[in-house]
């Protein structure tokens, strides 16, 4: 699989994070990347439908923090999938390549700042 993605030059399924700063981000690599995905894969919530624990949390953090929009996502391969969102209408998802998310993922630092 791994020889597959790095060479199939299939953009929709990119795992690559373009314009990381390299002084605070870990370097990609396809093994960890695989590893990440079958983790995340496991729990066998990606293309579930809504949950109200996931609501609740976005509703309470969106008030709490007074934010128009707030996201449990989680970055797939070429893709953010969205668990529970407020704010982007019924939006389930995003490409990878506009997901900030995919940035923090990478980050060596404990706090990631938006």
């Amino acid at each position: 699989l791994g020889a597959v993605l790095e060479n199939c030059g299939c953009g929709s399924f990119d795992w690559r994070t373009q314009n990381l700063d390299e002084a605070t981000s870990y370097p990609q690599d396809l093994e960890t990347e695989l590893k990440r995905l079958e983790v995340l894969r496991s729990y066998r919530i990606l293309d579930t439908g809504r949950k109200e624990s996931f609501e609740r949390l976005t509703a309470l953090a969106a008030r709490i923090f007074d934010v128009p929009i707030c996201l449990v996502s989680l970055v797939d391969l070429g893709r953010q999938w969205f668990a529970s969102n407020r704010g982007l209408g019924d939006v389930r998802e995003t490409p990878r390549e506009l997901a900030f998310c995919a940035h923090s993922i990478l980050s060596k630092l404990d706090l990631f700042i938006v």
